[in-house]
């Protein structure tokens, strides 16, 4: 299981490690020093997403090698419903996920004052080289 920890009392980017937890073995951290919200797995649990408000990234990367890319930016202002110009009913976060194929990132964006859903080709070369010891 891949988790991010954050105390909400205690935040400040890099206290948010990516950490990889299995029964009865010690907690390890993944792609050391990278911080990224809202993870994701795809199927077979060899490539995770998830996406950086600072700097702006969808990066993806293995949980095995602990190798990351980014994959492009989210563009997305990550402002709360309560903070947003009025009618506003949802957060901005992108919420990045992977397509069970692994060909493509899918978010959230407001970069056009909208809220609307965005793909990014992921390169089969760059899940190669994630997976690359």
């Amino acid at each position: 299981m891949l988790l991010t920890l954050n105390v909400q009392e205690d935040y400040d980017f890099g206290k948010g490690p990516i950490v990889g937890v299995r029964p009865g073995q010690p907690a390890r951290t993944i792609a050391p020093g990278l911080e990224l919200n809202h993870i994701g797995i795809e199927p077979s649990g060899r490539i995770f997403c998830g996406d950086s408000y600072e700097p702006d990234m969808i990066v993806i990367g293995s949980p095995v090698t602990g190798n990351t890319a980014v994959v492009c930016p989210s563009r997305a202002s990550y402002l709360r419903a309560e903070n947003r110009p009025q009618p506003a009913y949802e957060d901005t976060h992108p919420h990045a996920y992977i397509s069970p194929n692994r060909k493509w990132v899918v978010f959230n964006s407001d970069r056009t004052g909208a809220q609307q859903v965005y793909c990014a080709s992921i390169p089969e070369e760059m899940i190669a080289e994630l997976e690359r010891s």
